[in-house]
């Protein structure tokens, strides 16, 4: 019996095409459409790597809002572009291929949102970071001991290095939600009501990470990694310096 012949699927997270002989315009827009993919890897090496749990819960609530723009697809149902039906021709539909709201124009306006809202509120009290990053706010003897010089810059490349987050993050994001528009898989609606959407989640996300027990939960578990990873490493070290003496004898 001849065996039924294998159906392929566009994966469309990461399948983007572009027009053929525009030069250098199409190809970036192309890769500003994969945005969120490098922003998913770069949180979950921040993640992993450097053990930040503020990278892990904006990472979970990326995940969220991508969940909810799913849900929302499978129940509006508008389709995408033309365009986009010519480039999966032959395809089974599922709620990823619908258009309202754009998921890409979500994730990272989500993503802004949360960057803008920390930046501006860094330094309140109700900032995690700064009880993570300084607990007992050891350093403050030795700030107040620094000339006054070192304060005025370190005030300046504070300021300046907000300012440049805020105006690139901002940039990357109305790029990649322009893309989608540019590459034919959205609708201008569709986009804009995708970006708005990741706005207010974005925000409801930040107001919901400065509730204390939220921050008191992401501050336990930065202890625990903290405390796993210091075991980690000592095992890791005196596992070596054993090894080093078994060779020398």
């Amino acid at each position: 019996m001849m065996q039924e012949e294998q159906q392929w699927k566009t994966f469309s997270l990461t399948h983007v095409t572009y027009p053929a002989g525009g030069g250098v315009v199409p190809k970036l827009f192309a890769l500003l459409s994969l945005l969120p993919i490098f922003i998913v890897v770069a949180m979950t090496a921040s993640t992993f790597l450097y053990k930040d749990v503020i990278a892990m819960y904006m990472l979970v609530g990326s995940i969220i809002s991508s969940v909810i723009v799913d849900i929302l697809k499978c129940i509006i149902k508008q389709p995408r572009p033309s365009r986009y039906d010519d480039d999966i021709e032959g395809e089974d539909k599922d709620c990823g291929d619908y258009g309202m709201p754009s998921n890409h124009s979500t994730f990272v306006f989500f993503c802004w949102s949360f960057i803008v809202l920390d930046i501006i509120r860094r330094g309140g009290k109700s900032l995690i970071s700064q009880k993570l990053i300084h607990p007992d706010n050891t350093n403050a003897t030795h700030v107040n001991q620094q000339s006054s010089s070192f304060k005025l810059l370190s005030t300046l490349w504070f300021h300046l290095h907000n300012v440049v987050a805020i105006f690139a993050s901002l940039y990357l994001a109305i790029g990649c939600a322009y893309s989608r528009i540019y590459l034919g898989y959205h609708t201008s609606i569709q986009v804009f009501v995708g970006s708005s959407l990741g706005m207010v989640l974005g925000v409801l996300w930040y107001n919901l990470y400065e509730i204390e027990i939220v921050q008191k939960t992401l501050i336990w578990i930065d202890s625990l990694v903290h405390e796993l990873e210091m075991s980690r490493r000592t095992a890791s070290m005196n596992e070596c310096t054993s090894i080093g003496a078994k060779k020398k004898v």
